[in-house]
């Protein structure tokens, strides 16, 4: 007479013949769009020396005193009384 096997033994043996896909093994298909990453690459390039919030030369830039509650700095304000 046989026994039923358990749920998980069915499984391991169901798993035993097949060969694991490891990260290693797999060739992962490069779709990435040459063009628009070298467009990127000169635009940063390009306006490497102005705020890209304000658009203005990064000497002349007053984000950074004058507008304290940007997503810049708002992490850095300490937090106040919570009522």
């Amino acid at each position: 007479m046989k026994h039923i096997p358990l749920f998980k033994n069915f499984i391991i043996e169901a798993q035993r013949h097949k060969s694991v896909n490891h990260i290693e093994n797999i060739k992962i298909k490069d779709k990435a769009d040459k063009k628009t990453e070298t467009d990127a690459q000169h635009y940063i390039e390009d306006n490497l020396e102005y705020c890209p919030r304000c658009g203005e030369h990064m000497k002349d830039c007053q984000c950074v005193s004058s507008d304290p509650w940007s997503t810049q700095n708002y992490h850095r304000v300490p937090k106040g009384n919570v009522e």
